[in-house]
């Protein structure tokens, strides 16, 4: 999680500062970088991408049914979808 905020904000900021304001080491940010997603990491991202297809297939579920009011789903389903 700190190596993937230090990759979004490594434009602004140089990546030395980035690491030791967040504790880690520069050389295992680099290594980081080419290194292949965790099992966990992997098992967490398909997690996620069942939950935004589940509930994409209820949102289209709820406008059949006339739920969706102004185009809007209730805010917890429509938060899981950002």
């Amino acid at each position: 999680m700190k190596y993937a905020w230090i990759t979004q904000h490594r434009d602004s900021f140089p990546v030395a500062v980035l690491c030791d304001v967040l504790l880690v080491s520069t050389s295992g940010y680099y290594g980081s970088l080419g290194r292949q997603p965790s099992s966990r990491a992997e098992r967490h991202q398909r997690i996620r991408q069942a939950v935004r297809d589940t509930s994409i297939a209820v949102v289209a579920d709820w406008r059949q049914a006339g739920v969706v009011a102004n185009n809007r789903a209730p805010r917890a389903v429509s938060d899981v979808l950002r």
